[in-house]
């Protein structure tokens, strides 16, 4: 009769410590929330035949040769009314395809 209550004592010892180990290593401090800075950009793209080119890098608008757009790695989106490019995949040789 010992032996059982020593064994049922020696289990629920080694469950409780490993809820205490599972539940210290999900420590919060170990990951700080970093809250980004959130930045409102306006500029016109109205025109039916000039697209505007925008970098996020620069976070403004950027000038772009029409001919050479696909080429050029110093933009990231351009807007030609209602619509949108991106600099990757078959609109250009940047990273911000979608």
């Amino acid at each position: 009769m010992k032996k059982i209550t020593f064994l049922k004592q020696a289990f629920f010892l080694t469950v409780a410590l490993s809820f205490i180990g599972v539940f210290q290593s999900c420590d919060k401090e170990d990951n700080p929330v970093v809250n980004p800075e959130a930045k409102k950009v306006t500029f016109k793209a109205e025109s039916f035949t000039e697209w505007t080119y925008f970098s996020f890098e620069k976070g403004t608008v950027v000038t772009v040769d029409q001919e050479e757009y696909s080429e050029n790695l110093n933009w990231d989106m351009g807007f030609l009314r209602f619509n949108i490019r991106t600099n990757g995949g078959t609109s250009g040789k940047g990273q911000g395809a979608v």
